[in-house]
């Protein structure tokens, strides 16, 4: 299983004029390297991924609704996270697993703030995301072991009860040890995921803050 780990690098404001939006508006341009999680769906049409991760899938889930309403939470401004989204846009550079983040705003320090905020958004989101995954299906591997361990011990109970020349006694032996194997994988299956949740999903970390450029 792969710890999750994500790294935001955050990049420069720009300052930039755009018809119909007042005389200025702010960039703020950044990125977010991602990395397979262990949980992480298939590749997308497109076939532009990074081994297990659909970043196609990703750019979406940036702009997406559930990490809008993260960022909101954080920013506490009164817009809708549909609003927030409408400034993000995502772009993938070629032959990475980075998504490049810009947020347009009317100000630098809320284009740097937005910015800041929807990265946060996004690798708590992720966290979130892959770390449910790994619950639920470590809840399923042992509800499916506590099945297999009571039918050992019906089975060996059974099997004790038998004369060893008996065809019942080689019957239950065989059954026997279909259990235990069973057993065993399935808690071969289950370290790695226990193992994964003890330590936490790591979403990364933001090693550069945004910098700001006054405009013209």
């Amino acid at each position: 299983w792969w710890v999750l780990a994500l790294a935001a690098v955050v990049g420069l404001l720009l300052a930039v004029d755009v018809p119909g939006l007042g005389p200025k508006t702010y960039v703020a341009t950044g990125g977010v390297q991602v990395l397979p999680t262990g949980v992480d769906s298939a590749s997308g049409a497109s076939g532009r991924v990074g081994g297990e991760i659909d970043l196609d899938a990703e750019v979406e889930l940036l702009k997406s609704v559930d990490v809008a309403s993260r960022a909101k939470a954080l920013l506490k401004v009164p817009d809708s996270p549909r609003e927030l989204a409408t400034h993000v846009t995502v772009e993938v550079p070629p032959d990475t697993w980075v998504l490049k983040i810009s947020y347009r705003a009317p100000t630098p320090e809320d284009a740097q703030r937005s910015a800041q905020a929807f990265a946060q958004a996004y690798l708590d989101n992720r966290a979130a995301v892959a770390t449910a995954k790994l619950k639920t299906s470590a809840a399923a591997l042992r509800a499916q072991i506590a099945v297999a361990t009571r039918q050992l011990q019906q089975v060996t109970g059974q099997k004790a009860a038998l004369p060893e020349t008996s065809p019942e006694w080689a019957k239950a032996d065989a059954q026997e040890n279909v259990l235990i194997n069973r057993i065993s994988q399935l808690s071969g299956d289950l370290s790695p995921i226990e193992a994964a949740l003890a330590a936490k999903v790591v979403p990364g970390h933001v090693i550069n803050r945004p910098k700001l450029l006054s405009g013209d």
